[in-house]
């Protein structure tokens, strides 16, 4: 008893000095500004009108990099080239667009835009590639379809190896949040948090949440890049002693405080509802889904795997056959409410559903890390809806958010294009051929990370 009391308190005095090494570190590590990664000033949320925020990283927009997008205007942009060159050659193709409601804004330029493409011949299985369910991480979604459209595709209509297959590809599903550097809804709404998966989730109560709001939520414009210490001491006390976890706090999803970090919604947000709608419609013919949901930001520094959240002991043989070679995520610590992959899985009981999440992860997963990922979430909605105290913070505040989750590193990037790469030429073929397609399936490339 003794001795665990004494691990108990050693663990909270290095917490502690980690804390101050990690948080009150942060201004003296941060590096100097690139005035161009932003544009435009941010105000409190309430006096709004216009938000010009969007990542401009002119150097590295080049060769193989050049997948990775500017902007969201820039990357609608190239993604409706190549459906509309796809429609000109492919007939049977369906290219559609839904306009994103913009009542707080007045945005009339926000639209979710798609292709489904059929197979030749029996509907078998429906590969199903979504990017931009968080908006900030929509860049690095829209690398990856424009990687598939533009290297993949092509080889894959031209063999005629897609009589079973047929692809729906929705390009940022949130507009406004990859238009204005954002993760949730012009609403606030975290759509990964958004989809109906439980009986009236919109009514689901979350008092640890509740417990924690003005620690996560501080109601306050941005005067410091530093972690509030009473705060951190009140996270470090519930993950010793409480019997919520803190990651389940933080991320798992709440549908009371509209103003809150990981906001669920009070209902389906229009996106999600037309996303919702096209599933149904599309994936009724089919006996097998693929569902790729494009990510960035938590984990390792390499792309993982998520898989739902409730499949069962039988299907999990099939899925880990499924995805041998790849590394699938161990179970988390708690279970997020409202997330796409898991309704993917749910709302088709009777089909074979291989969903997954692909998560690019940036930071990494120490301690350390997992603290600057919080700290930054929260500083970006603090900022978003109370304002910032100058121009430092708030440029600081937006810098280390958007490395959060589109890193400018060059050696970053060339592991999402090579990951990718791995999904599209081994995941895919893998899944053709569980259909009875005979189809070649690629070697597994070694990414650097």
């Amino acid at each position: 008893m003794i001795l665990q009391r004494r691990l108990r308190l050693l663990f909270v005095l290095s917490t502690l000095i980690l804390f101050f090494r990690v948080t009150h570190g942060a201004e003296k590590d941060l590096k100097p500004f690139d005035e161009e990664v932003f544009i435009g000033e941010v105000q409190a949320h309430e006096d709004l009108k216009k938000l010009i925020v969007s990542p401009s990283f002119s150097d590295l927009y080049s060769g193989e990099l050049a997948y990775f997008p500017k902007s969201y205007e820039e990357s609608r942009g190239r993604f409706l080239q190549h459906i509309n060159k796809l429609a000109l050659e492919i007939k049977e193709a369906k290219i559609d667009r839904f306009l994103v409601p913009s009542p707080i804004y007045g945005d009339g330029d926000l639209t979710v835009d798609s292709i489904y493409i059929p197979p030749r011949k029996e509907e078998k299985g429906l590969l199903v590639i979504v990017s931009g369910t968080h908006g900030a991480e929509a860049f690095v979604g829209a690398a990856f379809q424009e990687l598939f459209l533009k290297d993949f595709l092509p080889q894959l209509l031209q063999s005629q190896k897609n009589d079973s297959l047929g692809i729906l590809i929705v390009h940022s599903l949130n507009p406004f949040g990859m238009k204005y550097m954002r993760r949730p809804t012009e609403n606030n709404v975290d759509l990964n948090r958004n989809y109906p998966v439980k009986e009236d989730q919109y009514e689901i109560k979350r008092p640890a949440y509740a417990d924690f709001y003005s620690v996560l939520n501080p109601q306050t414009s941005v005067d410091s890049l530093n972690w509030p210490v009473l705060s951190f001491l009140k996270l470090l006390w519930q993950s010793v002693f409480g019997s919520v976890s803190v990651g389940e706090i933080f991320a798992g999803g709440q549908y009371e405080h509209n103003k809150g970090i990981y906001f669920g919604g009070q209902k389906k947000e229009p996106q999600v509802t037309y996303l919702v709608k096209k599933l149904n419609t599309l994936a009724k013919n089919y006996e097998s889904l693929m569902v790729f949901d494009l990510h960035t930001g938590l984990g390792k520094t390499q792309l993982q795997y998520m898989k739902p959240a409730y499949l069962t002991e039988e299907k999990l043989k099939d899925y880990k056959k499924m995805f041998d070679g790849f590394f699938l995520t161990p179970n988390s610590a708690y279970t997020a409410l409202g997330d796409f992959v898991d309704y993917t899985y749910l709302a088709f009981p009777k089909k074979r559903v291989y969903s997954a999440t692909l998560e690019f992860g940036t930071l990494g997963e120490s301690l350390k890390h997992r603290i600057s990922t919080m700290n930054r979430i929260i500083k970006e909605n603090q900022g978003y809806q109370f304002g910032y105290e100058d121009s430092y913070l708030q440029k600081a505040v937006k810098n280390r958010f958007a490395e959060l989750f589109y890193p400018r590193s060059k050696d970053w990037r060339r592991m999402v294009l090579c990951e990718s790469r791995n999904t599209l030429s081994v995941l895919v073929p893998r899944f053709q051929r569980s259909l009875g397609d005979e189809v070649p399936i690629g070697e597994l490339e070694k990414c650097i990370n």
